[in-house]
């Protein structure tokens, strides 16, 4: 964790009120840093879990974890907008995510004063130069997205380009890919379904 021991310290003292995450992978490593840090679960008890979407809940429910946020499009505009209208000045939110996370999950909590601490757990790693000749891309993040195309990676004309949602979509379009295909739900079984229907 960044600034990792006052960060520790504060989980363990019960300073947050809220803790926000935002993907899976996200939800994982912060339960796998508990572990390591021997910081009980319980210490979580008074704590509002706030999560970007189904997937990232799940990984949290297997330790017995169950969200108490989570908005209707699973996204971080939409994730920031409802803290934003859930959380007072007295609240103390922390987030867990990666160092590529929106800016835009932040935004309508900093115009608002909100007190939170934004903490970058994992940076991702992604392959480079790669060309992608398969029936269909499927990109889960707009930063996944930038670091596709930023190293070098190319699609091939054939190859049908899967966005996980709007924002996802969104970046995609500033790469010269308009009009990807979007799952009816921001889910992997929404992704998977979407190929299916696609056929």
């Amino acid at each position: 964790m960044g600034s990792e021991m006052c960060i520790r310290d504060r989980l363990s003292e019960g300073f947050y009120s809220h803790v926000a995450l935002t993907s899976p992978n996200g939800a994982e490593i912060f339960l796998k840093r508990l572990r390591e840090s021997r910081i009980d679960i319980r210490k979580l008890s008074g704590v509002k879990i706030a999560v970007i979407g189904k997937g990232t809940g799940a990984k949290l429910e297997k330790a017995g974890l169950y969200a108490d946020i989570m908005p209707e499009k699973f996204n971080s505009v939409a994730l920031g907008n409802m803290l934003s209208d859930t959380l007072t000045c007295e609240d103390r939110l922390l987030i867990v995510r990666s160092s590529e996370g929106s800016a835009e999950l932040v935004k309508p909590l900093a115009e608002k004063g909100l007190n939170f601490d934004d903490v970058h757990i994992y940076e991702p790693v992604y392959s480079t130069g790669e060309k992608i000749d398969d029936d269909y891309a499927v990109f889960a993040s707009a930063g996944g997205v930038r670091s596709f195309f930023r190293g070098g990676g190319s699609l091939s004309e054939n190859t049908k380009c899967i966005s996980i949602g709007e924002v996802t979509a969104a970046e995609l379009k500033k790469y010269g890919i308009n009009g990807p295909l979007l799952p009816t739900e921001s889910t992997a079984e929404g992704i998977i379904q979407k190929i299916l229907s696609d056929k």
